[in-house]
């Protein structure tokens, strides 16, 4: 019996364990390679990737996506708005001097943190229009600012101290939503923007104008959200105003 014990022990490979090693290796450095292949692969061409196995999945893909997802995405919407306001002039100063839209280094950006439904830019004669879904401003039906829109628009008020530089403020709202009075609710949410912004000390209120926008008007930016509040900014020399 203990002759056949001591052969057995013979019998063990003190460096077995090394195959096993070896196999945990290999796979945490595939692990690593496909994390750094996927950090930098294209967004969107991510998001048509994984679009396949969501229309594969059925009934699955109903399972709340969109509210978990929009709500979610809020915080993060007002941190990237934040960073694009406090951007625009030194984006507006590279796009003169490489030629192009200021949209597109901000676009650059909202794709990046992959937030198209949420924020979108557009090039305007003299500057910027930043669409933003109402959602990431405003509490659900009505003009009670959000907290993390405060933050957007202490940026948007250290912008407009910038003399050349003039605001206006749009609010947006289509008939889908059950309200009594969307181009009332489109109004108040304009005039909630402005009246922030105008008791931020040194604001002027001939540099900021508001305007509502209901039914009939909607506009291909954010499209199919029912809720939009734009932020149109444009510079005009000093000399050239009125």
């Amino acid at each position: 019996m203990a002759k056949s014990k001591e052969v057995s022990e013979q019998k063990l490979d003190p460096l077995a364990w090394l195959g096993t090693f070896s196999d945990l290796l290999t796979n945490m450095l595939t692990f690593f390679v496909l994390l750094i292949s996927m950090s930098s692969m294209d967004s969107k061409s991510m998001r048509a990737t994984f679009g396949f196995f969501d229309e594969a999945l059925g009934v699955l893909e109903r399972v709340a996506s969109s509210e978990v997802h929009h709500e979610s995405l809020l915080p993060i919407a007002s941190v990237v708005a934040t960073q694009v306001v406090a951007q625009l002039p030194a984006i507006r100063t590279a796009a003169k001097k490489q030629k192009k839209s200021m949209s597109w280094a901000v676009e650059r950006i909202i794709d990046q943190n992959n937030l198209e439904g949420l924020l979108e830019a557009r090039s305007i004669p003299g500057g910027i229009k930043l669409s933003l879904l109402a959602g990431a401003f405003f509490e659900p039906g009505t003009t009670r600012l959000r907290p993390a829109a405060l933050v957007v628009l202490e940026a948007v008020a250290d912008l407009l101290r910038d003399p050349e530089l003039s605001l206006t403020i749009e609010g947006r709202q289509s008939d889908s939503e059950p309200l009594s009075d969307p181009w009332q609710l489109a109004a108040d949410r304009s005039l909630a923007v402005c009246s922030y912004l105008l008791s931020r000390e040194g604001m002027q209120p001939q540099r900021v104008t508001v305007a509502a926008y209901g039914p009939g008007w909607e506009e291909d930016t954010l499209d199919r959200k029912q809720e939009k509040l734009d932020l149109v900014f444009t510079w005009q020399p000093a000399e050239n105003k009125e």
